[in-house]
C-alpha cells in the first residue's frame, strides 16, 4: 500500500473517530465526566497500571510459544519490549491492534520469514479471542441482565464462540492441503497468488499436532483475559461501581471486540459508545461510562508512553541477540 493510501485512510479513521466522540460528548454534561474522574482513588490506578505489565508478561510468552513451533527461538525480553513499543504505537494506530504490526515486524527481526510472522501474530490473536468468547458464552449461563435488557445477544455470542472455536480446530487439526474444500477453492486462485497463498497456508497448517503448544497458549490466554477483567474491574471499583464482578466477563469481551473494528484511531468514540450502551443496562449514566472508557484510555496511554521510552533505548536491541 502507498504512503498516500495509508495517509489518507489514517485521515479517514481520524475523522471518524472525532465525529464519533463530538456526537457523544454533545449529549452529555463534560464537567460531569471529569467530576467522576477526579474521584478516583491513586491506588487503584496504580494497580491496575501494574496489571498491564502482568499482561504484557503473559502475551510475550504465549507469543513466545507460538513463535517456537516455527522454529525461532526469541528472548521473553525481547518479545516483552516489542509487546510494550506495540503499546505505544497502538496509540496512533487504526483499531486497538495497531501493535500487531510491530509484534509481526519483530517476529521476522527475530528469524520469521514474512508469512510465518503475520500467522504467529494471527493465531496468538485467534487464542486470545476464543477465551474471551467463550468466557461471556459462560458467563451468559448465569447472568441474564444484558440478555434481558438486550434480547438476541447470546446468539451472538455463542454463533461467535462456534465460528472462533471451528477456526481455532481447523489450525490445530486441519490437514487443509488434503481436503476437498481447499482443493475445489485453490482452482479459483489466479496463478500469480497462488503459490504465495499456498505457503501462507502451509505455515498455518504447520501448527497441526502441536497439541502442546496449543494447551500452553490457551492456559496463557485464560490467565492474560482474567487479568484484563480483573484490570477493568478495578478501575470500575475505583469509580464507586456496583456491578457484580461475574457480569465484566460479557461485557469486557464485548467491548473488546467492538474495539477490533478498524474505524477510527485506537477506538475512540467506540470505546465511549459501548460503554454507554452496555453499562446504561445497570443504570450509569452516560457521563459515568465516558469516564470509565476515558479512565481505561488514559491507562493504556500511560503505558503506551512507557513503551515509548522502550522504543527510545531498542533501536540496535537486534545486534546485540
Amino acid at each position: 500500500m502507498s504512503i498516500v493510501k495509508r495517509k489518507g485512510k489514517f485521515i479517514v479513521k481520524a475523522v471518524i473517530s472525532a465525529l464519533l466522540i463530538t456526537i457523544l460528548l454533545s449529549n452529555v454534561n463534560i464537567d460531569d465526566v471529569f467530576s467522576n474522574l477526579e474521584n478516583v482513588k491513586l491506588e487503584y490506578l496504580l494497580l491496575a497500571l501494574m496489571l498491564q505489565f502482568v499482561g504484557s508478561y503473559l502475551t510475550s510468552t504465549r507469543w513466545k510459544i507460538l513463535l517456537k513451533t516455527q522454529g525461532v527461538i526469541a528472548p521473553l525480553k525481547y518479545l516483552f519490549k516489542s509487546w510494550m513499543v506495540g503499546c505505544f504505537f497502538t496509540q496512533f494506530l487504526p483499531s486497538t491492534i495497531g501493535s500487531d504490526a510491530i509484534r509481526i515486524y519483530d517476529s521476522w527481526r527475530i528469524g520469521a520469514t514474512k508469512s510465518e510472522a503475520v500467522v504467529v501474530i494471527a493465531v496468538d490473536r485467534l487464542v486470545g479471542s476464543v477465551i474471551l468468547i467463550l468466557f461471556a458464552a459462560i458467563a451468559l449461563l448465569f447472568v441474564d441482565h444484558l440478555v434481558t435488557k438486550m434480547p438476541g445477544l447470546q446468539y451472538w455470542v455463542i454463533g461467535g464462540a462456534i465460528f472462533l472455536l471451528l477456526a481455532l480446530l481447523w489450525v490445530f487439526t486441519t490437514t487443509v492441503h488434503d481436503s476437498r474444500l481447499f482443493k475445489a477453492i485453490k482452482s479459483f486462485i489466479p496463478k500469480k497468488i497462488k503459490e504465495k497463498t499456498e505457503y501462507i497456508i502451509s505455515v498455518v497448517t504447520s501448527y497441526r499436532g502441536h497439541h502442546k503448544a496449543l494447551s500452553g497458549a490457551l492456559l496463557l490466554s485464560i490467565l492474560l483475559q482474567l487479568n484484563v477483567i480483573v484490570f477493568y474491574y478495578i478501575l470500575a471499583i475505583g469509580m464507586g461501581f456496583s456491578i457484580p464482578f461475574l457480569h465484566y466477563f460479557i461485557i469486557i469481551p464485548l467491548v473488546s471486540f467492538i474495539l477490533l473494528i478498524p474505524v477510527s484511531i485506537n477506538g475512540i468514540g467506540l470505546r465511549e459508545g459501548a460503554f454507554i450502551m452496555f453499562l446504561s443496562t445497570y443504570g450509569l449514566s452516560a457521563e459515568q461510562a465516558i469516564a470509565y472508557a476515558w479512565l481505561s484510555f488514559f491507562q493504556f496511554m500511560a503505558y503506551g508512553l512507557l513503551g515509548g521510552i522502550v522504543y527510545a533505548f531498542r533501536r540496535s536491541e537486534i545486534k546485540d541477540l
